[in-house]
């Protein structure tokens, strides 16, 4: 009977381990499955968030091939991204606009691409890329667009805004060949005209492409799975028919009680994740334990019967119970003191606990402290909202039903006090069942790094408007140019001297047009090397013995290298300065200081410069003009650059607008410091040289034509009767052309054509087309180039040898009598 007995318990008791034992072991494949989907989905939503990352770039500025690759190298696609093969932008290509693409692309490459034409209205083609695939004659030129599971994918990404991705498809131009028939995903996402996102109507006319991911799914699963020996995974999309994605291990036949099956949606897709514990539960090693059992019960059984066996099973039991409790505990304790992050429980306003991360950056143990000890003062009330909501989730205020606790937790960014001063961190509040459970990560960083974005977005906003200012002053200057010339001409024609009011009235409204110019970056360039030192001590001896009443002058110069300019411009710059300081002093007199050294500038230096943020950092030379008058508030100095401001009375000029244009054209930058009742302090900074560079010239034509006719082309009708009339009061032929082709036609049909004068701006051929088409047609032919515009903004459209004299409108007729005798051999 107690050998029975014991049996009969032994056998039950066993029959209960095997339960527990295989609960355990689901318990455990079921934690294992959790973690590793989680790893999983981690890792992808990782892969989607560097597609996010290269859309902000599009939307932060222009993205050039450079910018791309260092891009996509801050990224360390190889080291933090294994399973993305390719990085790239696909550029939009519409019918109209496909031969100008594809002309751009070889230019761009130096290779002879053909690109696949467009068959539905647009293509997409590849633009940029990391790495670069071997073979870009033949992997560049494809239109993307044609493969049916690209294009949906594409479509989907742009209808959407959202990510998308393809189905199963096959990669080339992989370094290592066995990859080219793995299964692999492209991930895309639309990149839009301008920043943000369209209203679904447009989206398809404002997006200029897309950015792209190319995945390998065997480098991106295979990595994760190598801490889960013991699980097998398969991966399906559903949305291609049940096509196997990736897998590693084996399936056996049905679903067995360690096999877990999840469905995902990952970037529009809808993906199948099957776990499959391998060898069954046996790698859990219970199995063991109650195999063990039932041998020692039996031998229990017939040796002291069934009861004693129970009760030293039971012993054992319990004594197993509680070693996993005490590892439970000290695994947590674990966990709570090696966090990188702090961790805070606390019972209403008083913290009970703190880890070590939290010790250690709030000074001293914040534990027995209040939230009001650490927490800012500005951030406690909506500090003290969350808690007592935390604390309602936990059934410890009204309104709770039963005591029972909500999993719901309250997220908020606050300041705490810490040991380096006030610091932002991003605050959790938990509702654990008795007790309230906070974390809390630093922003510091974060919101360091959002305050930079926003100041480069306030930069780039400003830059474009003055941009836009100097675009529109350029063009009022040509034109206005043109207009007076007209004016001058006649006045000079008028009378032997001309009307001098007139005269001093069109040179006065040149100046203002030379102004203009200045003021949009478009004055003389800096063609000549010059000593800085030379320059301050020559400007201050003649302005010193000119002051005014009340006002004197220090000179303070070092010594420096010499810079790239114009010394006229450059005095220019210091001449408004000067009359700055002077007109600051006007009424209280006081000292002007100028000054010249040389200083060492880096990058966070330059910001602090007006035009400074696209200047190198390196060695520079300062001119410094400082008086000490009365001063200006911070939100006049900030202005003090605009066209027309003043802090006297309305704005009257261009001064110190055009002085800023004319030293972003030396590739200088600008600088004020100024302070009520502590003077204005200008700084100008110009890059140092440290070497001599000589002037390029264009070169003559090599022989003069025969012909002494004059062919005058312009498209406004008074500017060349002017010429005209100037050219015939000299004894020269002159015949007229309205406009660029007319003028192409006369040289075809006239051999005794020897000048040509010709307006650079026309509507239908403008002046360089013109050159370019008689460009060694003509050997001899002497051009002289006219236009409202400065010289130096037509020089990137020349050639040397293609103009033998420019002429800046408005011009004197004299001078034009002047050139045409001179190249002409009078």
């Amino acid at each position: 009977m107690v050998l029975a007995v014991g049996l009969a318990l032994t056998g039950l008791v066993a029959w209960r381990l095997e339960v527990q034992g295989r609960q355990r072991a689901r318990a455990a494949f079921e934690g294992e499955v959790a973690r590793l989907d989680q790893a999983t989905l981690r890792h992808l939503e990782a892969e989607v968030d560097l597609l996010r990352a290269a859309q902000g770039l599009f939307d932060a500025g222009p993205v050039t091939a450079e910018t791309w690759k260092t891009f996509a190298a801050r990224f360390d696609l190889r080291g933090r991204f294994p399973g993305i093969r390719s990085l790239g932008f696909l550029q939009r290509v519409t019918n109209d606009g496909f031969d100008a693409y594809e002309m751009h692309r070889r230019r761009e490459l130096g290779i002879p691409l053909r690109l696949e034409v467009p068959e539905s209205g647009c293509g997409f083609y590849p633009q940029f890329m990391e790495p670069m695939v071997r073979d870009p004659q033949r992997h560049l030129v494809q239109n993307l667009f044609r493969e049916p599971l690209r294009r949906a994918a594409i479509t989907r990404a742009i209808e959407t805004d959202r990510p998308s991705a393809t189905g199963v498809l096959n990669l080339v131009g992989l370094d290592d060949p066995r990859d080219h028939q793995r299964p692999a995903v492209v991930v895309y996402l639309p990149i839009y005209r301008r920043a943000g996102t369209p209203s679904a109507p447009d989206r398809w006319n404002e997006c200029r492409g897309v950015v792209f991911a190319s995945i390998l799914l065997h480098q991106v699963f295979e990595p994760l799975l190598e801490g889960y020996p013991h699980l097998a995974l398969r991966i399906q999309d559903d949305g291609g028919g049940g096509r196997e994605l990736f897998r590693k291990g084996r399936f056996p036949l049905g679903q067995g009680p360690f096999e877990r099956v999840l469905q995902r949606e990952v970037a529009h897709r809808t993906w199948t994740f099957t776990y499959h514990l391998e060898g069954g539960p046996t790698p859990f090693g219970w199995r063991r334990e109650v195999n063990l059992f039932l041998v020692l019960g039996i031998l229990v059984s017939l040796g002291s019967g069934a009861l004693t066996g129970a009760l030293l099973a039971g012993k054992r039991r319990a004594e197993r119970l509680a070693a996993e409790l005490r590892r439970s505990e000290s695994s947590f304790r674990r966990l709570t003191e090696q966090a990188p992050c702090g961790i805070l429980q606390f019972d209403g306003g008083l913290i009970t606990y703190a880890n070590p991360f939290a010790r250690a950056w709030l000074g001293n143990d914040p534990a027995t402290r209040t939230w009001r000890d650490i927490v800012h003062s500005e951030d406690l009330p909506a500090l003290e909202r969350e808690v007592r909501a935390s604390a309602k989730a936990r059934g410890e205020g009204p309104g709770t039903v039963g005591g029972e606790a909500s999993p719901v937790s309250r997220s908020l960014e606050v300041q705490f006090r810490t040991r380096e001063g006030l610091r932002w961190v991003a605050l959790t509040l938990g509702s654990p069942q008795g007790h309230g459970l906070a974390t809390f990560f630093d922003l510091t960083v974060r919101v360091a790094a959002e305050d930079a974005r926003l100041d480069t977005e306030r930069r780039q906003a400003e830059a474009r408007r003055l941009e836009s200012l100097g675009s529109l002053a350029a063009g009022l200057a040509h034109d206005f140019n043109n207009l007076l010339g007209i004016v001058l001409g006649r006045s000079d024609l008028a009378a032997e001297q001309g009307d001098p009011e007139i005269r001093q009235a069109c040179l006065r409204a040149a100046e203002l047009t030379r102004q203009l110019l200045a003021f949009a970056g478009s004055g003389p360039s800096p063609f000549g090397t010059l000593d800085p030192g030379s320059l301050i001590r020559r400007f201050h001896e003649e302005r010193v013995l000119r002051l005014p009443d009340g006002v004197s002058a220090v000179l303070a110069v070092q010594p420096t290298g010499p810079v790239t300019g114009q010394v006229e411009a450059l005095a220019e710059v210091l001449e408004e300065l000067w009359e700055n300081a002077l007109e600051a002093l006007a009424e209280t007199g006081g000292e002007v200081r100028l000054a010249l050294d040389p200083v060492v500038l880096d990058a966070a230096d330059l910001k602090t410069f007006f035009h400074g943020e696209h200047l190198l950092p390196g060695p520079f030379v300062r001119l410094t003009v400082e008086d000490n008058g009365p001063g200006m508030e911070p939100d006049q100095a900030v202005r003090v650059f605009d066209p027309f401001y003043s802090t006297k009375f309305l704005g009257r000029g261009l001064g110190l607008s055009a002085a800023a244009g004319v030293v972003k054209n030396h590739g200088g930058a600008l600088r004020v410091h100024s302070h009520p009742g502590q003077g204005t302090r200008f700084e100008v900074v110009l890059p140092e040289r440290s070497d001599w560079e000589t002037e390029e010239t264009l070169p003559g034509l090599v022989q003069a034509r025969s012909g002494r006719t004059v062919l005058v082309v312009d498209d406004e009708p008074a500017i060349r009767d002017l010429a005209q009339r100037a050219l015939a009061l000299v004894g020269l032929e002159v015949i007229e052309a309205p406009g660029g082709r007319r003028g192409l036609e006369l040289l075809e049909q006239r051999e005794d054509i020897g000048l040509l004068v010709l307006d650079m701006a026309m509507p239908d051929l403008n002046g360089a087309e013109v050159l370019r088409a008689i460009r060694g047609r003509y050997p001899g032919l002497r051009v002289i180039l006219s236009s409202g515009y400065t010289e130096d903004h037509l020089r990137a459209s020349l050639q040397p040898g293609d103009v033998a004299a420019f002429l800046p409108k408005p011009y004197r007729i004299g001078r034009l009598q002047e050139l045409a005798q001179e190249l002409l051999g009078r």
